[in-house]
């Protein structure tokens, strides 16, 4: 439902002006707007009210509004004021839950999606500090998997270059292969400690001028050691293996999964605190927020995608405060099943890990096995294209069967299991893609 615009204050906009900037006495204008009142209009709590009051009646405004902000800021985390504490005595005692649990969800970086400029700029869009991920794909951004795609870098030392060189080997349920080479690699990566982590979808880093990275991995440091006979590193912190996984998720084709058509069935944002949060962590504005966070893919626009998937590793961090389901989504920093079933069948032939059969990838993306045994025969001719084609008419289906049981009744289609996201040839996706990760399954 459409809802017009506020040309008028709010009380609640009149009660935080009041107690934000006090007035010794009320406005002849407005004589009803007391401090008293205001603190009715947020249910202040009787302790703090008083010591609010106390501390405005002494022109100690700043802490007058330490303690509004105390007490909105323990209500927003549901923290229960102390009886008979006011919520700004000792200040320290009772932020302390709260703050653990900003500096907590601001310790996370965020990857954006970047996307190619119809001008001659620079890439638009680069994350902030830590990595929030998801997966989706689209079909025209998928590669040839019988082309080896070339990677070279930017700048970097020998120890973050290292470190791509051991993680990336991890990707190897798509049966495609990177060669490094020393220069005008297909993917060329940038270490740029302020650009952020970001990196252009599948071919779409083929349009990329060779002066220009297609990939940048900022939050990647020189710290560790590399082994001098193998050439990679001895070890490397989690976290930025997950952001070298994610990267070259999104190289292979993936998108970012909290975009995913599917996330209103199980996350519904807390927009108010999105906002917040990008913008003081990252320094995005809202129309950047709105379009790497908020949106999500048109339906008509991503043709393979699963139910929400929230441990993909394309599948950014979500803590509690920002969903009204309070559902935790962590920090995801190793590939999900879902992960490795969406690779095995869009970039068939892995033989790394036996497990990973074609046929095993199949059951547990719920395909069913009139479709899966045409998948598997396009696959031994081979024939890709056939076999992405074919697994995106099961996953529309699959989505059709699915909205059409829910109107008549009927069972769940596929045992029960919902397909997993990738996007079509859509011109709308490539605007979308600041985000993040959505293939095939996304």
């Amino acid at each position: 439902m459409f809802s017009p615009p506020n040309f008028d204050l709010s009380d609640k906009d009149k009660a935080f002006m009041v107690l934000m900037y006090p007035r010794r006495r009320p406005l002849n204008t407005a004589p009803e707007w007391t401090i008293d009142r205001a603190l009715r209009v947020f249910e202040v709590d009787a302790a703090t009210a008083r010591t609010i009051q106390a501390m405005y009646a002494e022109e100690q405004y700043d802490v007058g509004r330490v303690a509004f902000m105390t007490f909105l800021m323990n209500k927003r985390f549901g923290i229960a004021p102390i009886p008979g504490k006011p919520a700004a005595g000792p200040i320290i005692d009772v932020l302390e839950t709260a703050v653990e649990e900003i500096v907590e969800m601001e310790r996370w970086k965020t990857c954006a999606i970047a996307i190619p400029h119809d001008a001659e700029e620079d890439v638009g869009i680069a994350g902030g500090d830590m990595a929030a991920r998801a997966v989706l794909t689209t079909l025209s951004k998928l590669w040839d998997p019988s082309t080896p795609l070339t990677y070279s870098f930017l700048g970097g030392t020998a120890i973050q270059r290292a470190k791509v060189n051991t993680v990336l080997p991890k990707w190897f349920y798509a049966n495609i292969t990177f060669t490094p080479v020393a220069s005008n690699g297909m993917i060329r990566i940038a270490f740029n400690a302020n650009g952020g982590s970001w990196s252009y979808v599948g071919t779409e880093a083929q349009s990329i001028p060779m002066a220009q990275a297609t990939m940048n991995l900022g939050w990647i440091t020189n710290s560790g050691s590399v082994d001098s006979a193998t050439g990679l590193v001895t070890s490397i912190p989690a976290d930025e293996a997950g952001t070298i996984l994610h990267e070259f998720g999104h190289v292979l084709g993936l998108l970012h999964e909290h975009q995913s058509p599917e996330r209103g069935k199980k996350l519904t944002l807390d927009e108010g605190a999105v906002y917040s949060y990008y913008a003081r962590t990252q320094g995005w504005d809202r129309d950047t927020i709105k379009a790497q966070i908020i949106d999500v893919y048109a339906s008509d626009a991503v043709s393979n995608y699963s139910a929400l998937d929230t441990k993909s590793i394309m599948m950014y961090f979500m803590p509690p405060e920002m969903n009204l389901q309070h559902i935790d989504v962590p920090v995801n920093n190793v590939l999900s099943d879902l992960d490795k079933a969406y690779m095995v069948i869009n970039y068939p032939g892995q033989v790394t890990d036996a497990t990973w059969t074609l046929a095993y990838a199949l059951k547990v993306a719920g395909v069913d096995s009139k479709t899966s045994k045409a998948i598997t025969a396009a696959a031994a001719k081979p024939d890709v294209t056939l076999v992405r084609t074919l697994f995106t008419a099961f996953q529309s289906d699959a989505r059709a069967q699915k909205y059409r049981g829910l109107n008549d009744g009927a069972a769940p289609v596929a045992d029960g299991v919902e397909p997993r996201a990738a996007a079509d040839d859509h011109d709308a996706t490539a605007n979308m893609e600041q985000s993040g990760n959505i293939l095939p399954r996304l």
